[in-house]
């Protein structure tokens, strides 16, 4: 999730992330939320090839969710890309430094 937020461009400080516990019956997820997009992981047989969700914040509570497969994380200037082009959200000049890089 953090090297998807440094393919987003999202500046420091301006998102979080969160990682709740599952229980027995419902699986746990990792949450990337900035101020125009949410990106929640879950794993598990009912999340399986659908386990990444996203959304735009943008669009408010209703927003529909869209999915992708976990193995699209492995690629995150790839997904970053997609995110962008499927949600509309503005595109970045990219201006990464090393400090950045090191970061993630």
């Amino acid at each position: 999730m953090s090297a998807l937020a440094v393919s987003l461009d999202l500046p420091a400080g301006s998102f979080e992330i969160v990682s709740r516990q599952g229980s027995p019956d419902q699986s746990g997820h990792v949450l990337l939320a900035g101020a125009e997009i949410a990106v929640t992981v879950k794993i598990g047989v009912l999340h399986e090839g659908r386990e990444v969700s996203y959304r735009s914040v943008a669009e408010g509570p209703e927003a529909p969710k869209r999915y992708a497969p976990i193995s699209e994380l492995l690629k995150p200037d790839r997904f970053a890309a997609r995110l962008r082009r499927e949600l509309q959200m503005a595109t970045r000049p990219v201006t990464r430094d090393a400090s950045a890089l090191i970061a993630a």
